[in-house]
Protein backbone atom coordinates (compact mmCIF):
# COMPACT_ATOMS: atom_id res chain seq x y z
CA UNK A 1 0.00 0.00 0.00
CA UNK A 2 1.27 3.23 -0.87
CA UNK A 3 0.78 5.62 2.11
CA UNK A 4 -2.48 5.56 2.95
CA UNK A 5 -3.48 4.36 -1.26
CA UNK A 6 -5.74 1.15 -1.36
CA UNK A 7 -4.15 -0.79 -4.27
CA UNK A 8 -7.35 -1.04 -5.84
CA UNK A 9 -7.91 2.73 -5.59
CA UNK A 10 -4.25 3.24 -7.46
CA UNK A 11 -4.72 0.86 -10.46
CA UNK A 12 -8.26 2.45 -10.73
CA UNK A 13 -6.18 5.64 -10.60
CA UNK A 14 -3.69 4.70 -12.97
CA UNK A 15 -5.89 3.13 -15.42
CA UNK A 16 -8.28 5.72 -16.10
CA UNK A 17 -5.04 7.75 -17.11
CA UNK A 18 -4.80 5.69 -19.39
CA UNK A 19 -8.17 5.02 -20.78
CA UNK A 20 -9.24 7.65 -23.44
CA UNK A 21 -12.17 9.26 -21.58
CA UNK A 22 -11.28 7.89 -17.99
CA UNK A 23 -13.07 4.76 -16.61
CA UNK A 24 -16.50 6.30 -17.79
CA UNK A 25 -14.71 5.06 -21.72
CA UNK A 26 -17.23 2.38 -21.77
CA UNK A 27 -20.08 4.39 -21.88
CA UNK A 28 -20.68 6.72 -24.92
CA UNK A 29 -19.27 10.30 -24.50
CA UNK A 30 -21.66 12.48 -22.27
CA UNK A 31 -21.27 15.58 -24.73
CA UNK A 32 -22.56 13.01 -27.44
CA UNK A 33 -26.12 12.10 -28.73
CA UNK A 34 -27.78 14.40 -26.52
CA UNK A 35 -28.26 14.48 -22.68
CA UNK A 36 -27.70 11.40 -20.69
CA UNK A 37 -28.95 10.14 -17.57
CA UNK A 38 -27.12 8.36 -14.26
CA UNK A 39 -29.08 7.15 -11.44
CA UNK A 40 -26.47 6.22 -8.13
CA UNK A 41 -28.28 3.98 -5.45
CA UNK A 42 -27.06 3.89 -1.82
CA UNK A 43 -27.51 0.41 -0.25
CA UNK A 44 -29.44 1.74 2.22
CA UNK A 45 -32.66 2.90 0.40
CA UNK A 46 -34.02 -0.48 -1.30
CA UNK A 47 -32.43 -3.80 -2.17
CA UNK A 48 -33.79 -3.31 -6.01
CA UNK A 49 -35.72 0.08 -7.65
CA UNK A 50 -36.98 1.21 -10.95
CA UNK A 51 -36.11 4.55 -12.07
CA UNK A 52 -39.06 6.17 -13.79
CA UNK A 53 -38.63 9.36 -15.97
CA UNK A 54 -41.94 11.80 -15.70
CA UNK A 55 -44.22 8.62 -14.79
CA UNK A 56 -43.07 6.36 -17.07
CA UNK A 57 -40.35 3.18 -16.36
CA UNK A 58 -36.80 3.29 -17.70
CA UNK A 59 -35.98 0.21 -18.97
CA UNK A 60 -32.34 0.09 -19.14
CA UNK A 61 -32.15 0.97 -14.77
CA UNK A 62 -34.81 -0.96 -14.02
CA UNK A 63 -34.01 -3.28 -11.00
CA UNK A 64 -31.25 -1.63 -10.13
CA UNK A 65 -29.24 -3.24 -7.30
CA UNK A 66 -28.54 -1.45 -3.89
CA UNK A 67 -24.99 0.10 -4.10
CA UNK A 68 -25.02 0.31 -7.78
CA UNK A 69 -24.10 3.12 -10.45
CA UNK A 70 -26.18 2.82 -13.88
CA UNK A 71 -24.80 3.18 -17.32
CA UNK A 72 -25.94 6.41 -18.77
CA UNK A 73 -28.89 5.93 -21.14
CA UNK A 74 -30.21 8.78 -22.96
CA UNK A 75 -33.09 11.22 -22.58
CA UNK A 76 -34.97 14.12 -24.22
CA UNK A 77 -34.01 17.49 -23.53
CA UNK A 78 -35.80 19.53 -20.61
CA UNK A 79 -37.33 19.65 -17.48
CA UNK A 80 -38.09 16.12 -15.91
CA UNK A 81 -39.28 14.50 -12.94
CA UNK A 82 -36.84 11.21 -12.40
CA UNK A 83 -38.41 9.13 -9.37
CA UNK A 84 -37.29 6.15 -8.01
CA UNK A 85 -39.36 3.39 -6.60
CA UNK A 86 -39.07 -0.24 -4.57
CA UNK A 87 -38.89 -2.75 -7.39
CA UNK A 88 -41.93 -4.19 -8.76
CA UNK A 89 -43.96 -1.39 -6.69
CA UNK A 90 -46.97 0.42 -7.97
CA UNK A 91 -46.04 4.26 -9.31
CA UNK A 92 -49.70 4.99 -8.54
CA UNK A 93 -50.28 3.90 -5.54
CA UNK A 94 -46.43 3.87 -3.80
CA UNK A 95 -45.14 6.88 -3.00
CA UNK A 96 -41.40 7.13 -4.27
CA UNK A 97 -37.84 6.28 -2.70
CA UNK A 98 -36.49 9.58 -3.85
CA UNK A 99 -37.85 12.40 -6.49
CA UNK A 100 -35.68 14.98 -8.39
CA UNK A 101 -36.49 17.34 -10.56
CA UNK A 102 -33.88 17.59 -13.52
CA UNK A 103 -32.60 19.86 -16.13
CA UNK A 104 -31.36 18.14 -18.98
CA UNK A 105 -29.79 20.84 -22.04
CA UNK A 106 -29.36 19.52 -24.99
CA UNK A 107 -26.24 17.51 -24.62
CA UNK A 108 -23.94 16.03 -20.99
CA UNK A 109 -24.85 13.94 -18.04
CA UNK A 110 -26.50 14.50 -15.19
CA UNK A 111 -26.24 12.06 -12.07
CA UNK A 112 -28.93 11.73 -9.79
CA UNK A 113 -27.49 10.32 -6.45
CA UNK A 114 -29.52 9.04 -4.07
CA UNK A 115 -28.41 9.87 -0.61
CA UNK A 116 -29.24 7.50 2.67
CA UNK A 117 -31.90 9.79 3.58
CA UNK A 118 -33.70 9.22 0.23
CA UNK A 119 -32.95 12.71 -0.68
CA UNK A 120 -31.63 13.45 -4.08
CA UNK A 121 -28.28 15.29 -5.32
CA UNK A 122 -28.11 16.34 -8.96
CA UNK A 123 -24.83 16.36 -10.08
CA UNK A 124 -23.60 17.98 -13.26
CA UNK A 125 -21.11 15.49 -14.96
CA UNK A 126 -19.79 17.79 -17.11
CA UNK A 127 -16.52 17.17 -18.38
CA UNK A 128 -14.17 20.29 -18.36
CA UNK A 129 -10.39 20.64 -19.04
CA UNK A 130 -8.82 22.74 -14.96
CA UNK A 131 -9.42 25.99 -15.55
CA UNK A 132 -6.15 28.14 -16.28
CA UNK A 133 -3.55 28.27 -14.41
CA UNK A 134 -5.66 25.70 -11.94
CA UNK A 135 -3.50 22.42 -10.93
CA UNK A 136 -4.46 19.36 -13.11
CA UNK A 137 -2.05 16.78 -10.77
CA UNK A 138 0.07 16.05 -14.21
CA UNK A 139 -3.18 15.15 -16.12
CA UNK A 140 -3.36 16.32 -19.40
CA UNK A 141 -7.02 17.77 -20.75
CA UNK A 142 -7.77 14.08 -21.88
CA UNK A 143 -5.95 12.66 -18.72
CA UNK A 144 -7.83 11.16 -15.29
CA UNK A 145 -9.95 13.21 -13.19
CA UNK A 146 -11.75 12.26 -9.50
CA UNK A 147 -14.88 13.87 -8.56
CA UNK A 148 -15.71 12.18 -4.74
CA UNK A 149 -19.14 13.08 -3.15
CA UNK A 150 -20.05 12.47 0.11
CA UNK A 151 -23.74 11.10 0.00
Amino acid sequence: MIRGIHPALLVLAVCSALVPGGVAAQTADPTVDGPKLRVVLPSTVAPLADVYLDGLPLADLADMPSGAISRSVPVPAGTHHVDLFADGADPVRTPALATALVEFGDAGLRTVAVRGDASAMIIDDAASPPAAGASSAGASSAGASLRLVNL
